[in-house]
């Protein structure tokens, strides 16, 4: 689902009519310093952006997409016409992912720091959102962690996901004094997803039968998610109890590499398991979800997760990870949770996930995801940024 943005970015031209319009917009609203956040990646499939920032306006603040690292020098030159501007990046894998040797990665690192510094010396300010500890399957620990420092360091605002952002972090840099930090939970995407049909309904045009226990691995399907690990441990559930019917849906596009084509071989070839190894528009993720009895995240590693307030959203209990950014959403009336990499650990979990009462797991769920109301977190965070922009001047 693509989020809601400002006009079209397709273009540096075309990026600065919106930001201007954008601003405009805000002074028309009764803001008399309006600011543009001009965010980077822009994610268009995950409506986590949109939502972030659905009530930026109302704090005079317009979100517009940056369609590319080179427009920086033109997102500086908006200083001019008396508008804040403020640069919000996200997911940075890009910065070192096409380096061939640590010296190429630090090297890359250095550069982009470098020009973010010019930004920051034309007037420009910079928040940072820390969605993981680093990014997954990093190839240049090292390099990457620096790059965090140094966003970390130049930053206006750190926002984090989960309050234990900084234990989590540890040694691998630190993060600023909490007067740069600010805590704004993932949101639910209540609204943001159809609905979908029946479960019966759902569970007929996906050929299940109204007797198994479904359970669903959702998302992009990456090497750090641990399909090959969900798969070694469904098959242990199936055989510790063969007579209780049971499917595993997996659905999601794939990362292309060899590590998860043998395990996308795997899925295919098992009598229990559903395969969508594909893009999935919106409308078909609902009928899936609701479909699901339990949705599991067998990640490897992980800090946050959107899929883990998407199953919450439809009202599913879960099988996740014992880390930071799931034991402060969820308790063990709605969740399983297990230590990665601990031997037995994710079968264990998946067998518990059946003892929950569903009824009361489900329940739960929508709790939760009612008290993560997207526009209740957007004004936090339009709130926290202007009132630290206010400051700066």
């Amino acid at each position: 689902m693509e989020g809601r943005t400002i006009g079209r970015a397709d273009r540096p031209a075309a990026f600065v009519t919106d930001a201007l319009a954008g601003a405009a917009y805000a002074d028309g609203l009764g803001h008399t310093r309006p600011a543009v956040l001009a965010y980077f990646p822009l994610v268009r499939l995950n409506p986590y952006q949109s939502l972030l920032y659905r009530r930026c306006l109302a704090a005079g603040i317009a979100p517009v997409p940056l369609p590319s690292l080179d427009d920086l020098e033109a997102l500086a030159g908006l200083r001019g016409a008396g508008i804040d501007v403020v640069l919000h990046l996200h997911w940075l894998n890009q910065i070192t992912k096409s380096a061939t040797s640590e010296d190429e990665a630090h090297a890359s690192v250095a550069a982009f720091l470098a020009r973010l510094d010019a930004f920051r010396d034309a007037g420009g300010h910079l928040v940072w959102t820390a969605h993981n500890v680093l990014p997954h399957d990093s190839r240049y620990p090292a390099a990457d962690a620096a790059l965090r420092q140094g966003l970390a360091d130049r930053a206006l605002l750190v926002h984090v996901l989960a309050r234990g952002t900084a234990d989590a972090v540890g040694d691998t840099y630190r993060l600023p004094p909490a007067e740069r930090l600010v805590h704004v939970p993932h949101p639910s995407y209540v609204g943001a997803y159809p609905s979908g049909p029946s479960r019966d309904q759902a569970r007929q045009e996906l050929g299940l039968t109204p007797d198994e226990l479904v359970y669903a691995f959702v998302g992009a399907i990456r090497p750090y998610k641990g399909l090959d690990e969900l798969l070694d441990a469904f098959d242990e559930v199936c055989a510790a109890d063969p007579g209780r019917p049971r499917r595993l849906l997996v659905a999601g596009n794939p990362d292309g590499g060899p590590a998860i084509e043998g395990a996308l071989d795997r899925a295919l070839a098992h009598p229990n398991v559903l395969l969508h190894a594909r893009r999935l528009p919106p409308e078909d993720l609902a009928v899936i979800l609701r479909a699901t009895d339990v949705a599991v995240l067998p990640y490897r590693d992980a800090l946050n997760s959107g899929v883990l307030m998407l199953a919450l959203t439809f009202g599913l209990p879960v099988v996740a990870p014992s880390v930071a950014g799931v034991t402060e959403l969820v308790d063990d009336r709605v969740a399983a949770l297990f230590q990665p990499g601990e031997a037995g650990a994710l079968t264990a979990a998946l067998l518990r996930s059946e003892g929950l009462p569903r009824d009361a797991a489900n329940a739960r769920a929508l709790e939760i995801a009612a008290a993560h109301d997207p526009d209740t977190l957007s004004d936090r965070f339009a709130a926290a940024l202007r009132t630290a922009l206010d400051k700066a001047r």
